[in-house]
């Protein structure tokens, strides 16, 4: 069972790991769900990706890019907008910022812990 903690990480992540898969190229949803889920070993699965999906495409972050075969069947394509392209350049930003920092805190927590030991 997943904690709340990783749940509303995945949340907030979701948007950011999403893009950055479609940035490769552009893929239908099915597979970007298939890397993410490979590339995390298993530990970034979403379980609403069409509405992340439809969200970023009303936002103008993504857009349909046709429809092909896949060896399964039809499937519609998927590819970042320019705006998309400077969101997720954003989103990685912020996200280094604030990973960053947490960083910093856990090192100082344990500093703080050394000390308490000696």
């Amino acid at each position: 069972m997943e904690s709340g903690l990783n749940l509303k990480l995945k949340k907030a992540l979701s948007e950011m790991l999403f893009l950055t898969i479609l940035a490769e190229e552009p893929r239908p949803i099915v597979e970007v769900m298939s890397l993410l889920d490979e590339k995390s070993n298993g530990a970034c699965k979403m379980q609403f990706p069409y509405a992340i999906v439809y969200r970023m495409e009303k936002a103008g972050y993504v857009k349909e890019d046709g429809s092909r075969m896949t060896p399964e069947r039809r499937r519609t394509f998927y590819s970042l907008t320019p705006a998309g392209k400077d969101y997720l350049k954003a989103l990685k930003e912020d996200y280094a910022v604030f990973a960053k920092g947490v960083d910093s805190v856990f090192a100082y927590a344990d500093r703080g812990r050394k000390k308490a030991k000696k």
